[in-house]
């Protein structure tokens, strides 16, 4: 998937991003915990399913995606185009469901959940298996010189499953080199922190303008 050039790339930025995750450790934080315990409980195979409306909006919460957003705002304007039943089997489905990756996510079409929001939970549900889609993930693609998903993919609040599909094996081919260059000790979830640290927009995440992106 990747080139040899871009493994060396991102070999190159490993080290760098050690020493600044190391000092930064802020996701070691109670708060950063608690927020990753509860999405990873409520989006769990046996409570997605039970999921009530007020552990809807507390998810909704936990999410970095939506920034500045009140959580509750955006929680009331999904549920005016969507019930709990619908949302409860869509998310069902994304985490769960039979079907490749790419079908999965094109068939979670939750009006105001976009790409960012919606692999954020599939992350914090799942590190070791999904990775984000946002700012930073774009950013530090373009930083090692990863080009191969086209660059109008980036500028949508929604991106095709088969290009979130492609980023994903993308993202686990970075993960691995990481690894191997020093970041071993590092929870799953530490790919998104890593990915900021290489893009240059490292520290916590940035507050997005915009739901869903």
């Amino acid at each position: 998937m990747l080139t040899a050039a871009q493994k060396l790339s991102v070999a190159e930025r490993a080290g760098h991003a050690r020493r600044n995750l190391e000092r930064e450790r802020w996701h070691e934080s109670p708060a950063e915990v608690r927020r990753r315990a509860l999405v990873r409980e409520l989006l769990s195979p046996d409570k997605v399913l039970e999921m009530a409306e007020s552990d809807f909006r507390d998810m909704l919460g936990c999410l970095r995606a939506f920034g500045s957003w009140p959580a509750d705002s955006v929680a009331s304007e999904i549920l005016k185009h969507a019930d709990m039943g619908t949302i409860r089997t869509s998310l069902h489905d994304l985490l769960y469901g039979d079907g490749p990756l790419e079908t999965r996510l094109d068939g979670c079409r939750i009006r105001f959940l976009g790409t960012a929001s919606v692999t954020e939970m599939m992350e914090l549900a799942s590190p070791e298996e999904y990775a984000p889609w946002n700012r930073g993930t774009r950013a530090a693609m373009r930083v090692l010189g990863i080009d191969q998903i086209p660059a109008k993919a980036f500028g949508a609040a929604r991106t095709s499953g088969a290009h979130y599909a492609l980023c994903n094996r993308i993202m686990a081919e970075i993960r691995g080199i990481l690894k191997a260059h020093g970041l071993s000790d590092f929870d799953p979830i530490d790919l998104d922190l890593a990915i900021e640290e290489i893009s240059g927009e490292g520290g916590r995440p940035s507050r997005k303008k915009r739901p869903g992106r």
